[in-house]
């Protein structure tokens, strides 16, 4: 067995494992939030046809499923296999999660090769143990526990997925990898709006690892197909913004519209730094932190100072070392 399939095999059996152990309590824990809005209430998963009225359901005032057709499919198809059994829901969770795992670490080893800073022999074994870390977690709990959340982990599916096949469009000069690439990223657009990182994202890493790719992308005959790419995955925004017309947008979620633009940014500085403190000491992670918004500079200034600070380094560090800062971007 090659080390690639061993080390695939590592990532899921062990994962699987890690996450059945983790979460296996959790499994019939209640409704809670939002999960009652998109699953308990809303009548447009009770069938799956006509189908359009489960892709198409008419947004209310920015509920977790409105104006994302995957994932209000997704807990349509969850209903019509189990009803309101919510350790199913949560079980395809687990799996969306899983199955990011995966692709994490096959980012990671296409990666790793790429860089040059792991020897080869070694490569598979690293990038498995970076996706079974980043599988167990903790701060993963919300997006695994909290069913309406799928709308995260459902988004990094085609986020990683449209990324992982860019990489190998461009370092191989692969069309078929090119072309599932713009797929990938097309589709993203029905399931979140954050999948609108997936451009910039593939953009970083084309700059920051230009000089590794085959020259395949790089001589004249195959600008053509790094130009394909751009163009395939500049339709996820495109679809972005058509749903957001057809389907009446976002309304108040995730804090839009209920607070000022300023207010809004000021807390999301003090947010971000609660949560890279999470990433490395998660023995403080809680369920909710609250919806308390900034009031103004005064409260929240060493985090918005900080926050400036950070992005202005990493900008700078990225522009000057492209290769070594690629990390950083890409977790932003």
């Amino acid at each position: 067995m090659s080390r690639f399939r061993l080390a695939s095999v590592a990532v899921l059996v062990g994962g699987a494992a890690l996450l059945a152990a983790g979460y296996v309590a959790a499994l019939d824990g209640a409704f809670v939030f939002d999960d009652e809005v998109s699953i308990i209430d809303n009548s447009s998963i009770r069938s799956l046809l006509p189908l359009d009225r489960v892709l198409f359901a008419k947004a209310e005032g920015g509920r977790p499923h409105d104006s994302r057709p995957l994932l209000n499919l997704s807990l349509a198809i969850d209903y019509a296999m189990h009803g309101l059994w919510r350790p199913g829901f949560r079980l395809v969770n687990l799996a969306i999660h899983l199955a990011n795992g995966w692709l994490v670490f096959d980012i990671a080893r296409r990666l790793l090769r790429l860089g040059g800073a792991v020897p080869r022999s070694f490569v598979e074994a690293t990038a498995a143990a970076i996706a079974l870390v980043w599988l167990a977690h903790p701060l993963h709990t919300l997006v695994n526990t909290y069913i309406v959340q799928r709308a995260e982990s459902l988004a990094a599916v085609f986020i990683l997925g449209a990324f992982d096949l860019a990489v190998v469009a461009l370092s191989t000069g692969s069309v078929a990898a090119a072309i599932g690439a713009c797929a990938v990223a097309a589709a993203g657009g029905l399931a979140k709006e954050t999948t609108v990182a997936i451009l910039p994202l593939v953009a970083a890493f084309d700059w920051a690892f230009r000089d590794r790719l085959s020259d395949r992308g790089d001589r004249s005959d195959g600008q053509w197909l790094r130009g394909l790419v751009y163009a395939g995955l500049a339709v996820n925004p495109v679809v972005l913004a058509s749903l957001a017309w057809f389907m009446g947008g976002r309304g108040g979620s995730a804090g839009l519209g209920t607070a000022a633009t300023w207010n809004y940014l000021l807390t999301q500085s003090r947010a971000v730094w609660l949560y890279l403190g999470r990433v490395f000491w998660p023995a403080t992670l809680v369920f909710d932190h609250g919806d308390a918004v900034a009031p103004g500079l005064a409260a929240v200034w060493p985090f918005a100072v900080a926050s400036a600070l950070l992005v202005v380094a990493v900008a700078v560090g990225f522009m000057r070392w492209p290769r070594g800062f690629f990390p950083l971007i890409a977790a932003g």
